[in-house]
């Protein structure tokens, strides 16, 4: 019972499904954060200041998407 649109996200006022169980208001069963990286990496601190807050939020996962800005050295260079 919820819909996307260019204001963000809003829900139905209703509260319970037709079995009469209390309705849950997250719209899917995981919630994954995507960071994309290849433009300028965030130096350590915020990551220190942003993976506690997603925790706080929720999240159940991130996925970071390193491309290019990866520091390959060693055997991953190869």
């Amino acid at each position: 019972m919820y819909s996307l649109h260019e204001g963000g996200v809003t829900e139905d006022v209703s509260a319970k499904r037709s079995t009469g169980r209390p309705y849950d208001k997250r719209p899917f069963a995981q919630s994954i954060v995507h960071l994309d990286l290849k433009g300028a990496p965030p130096i350590m601190s915020v990551y220190e200041w942003l993976f506690p807050l997603l925790r706080k939020m929720g999240a159940h996962g991130v996925l970071m998407e390193y491309e290019d800005m990866f520091p390959y050295s060693g055997d991953l260079a190869q």
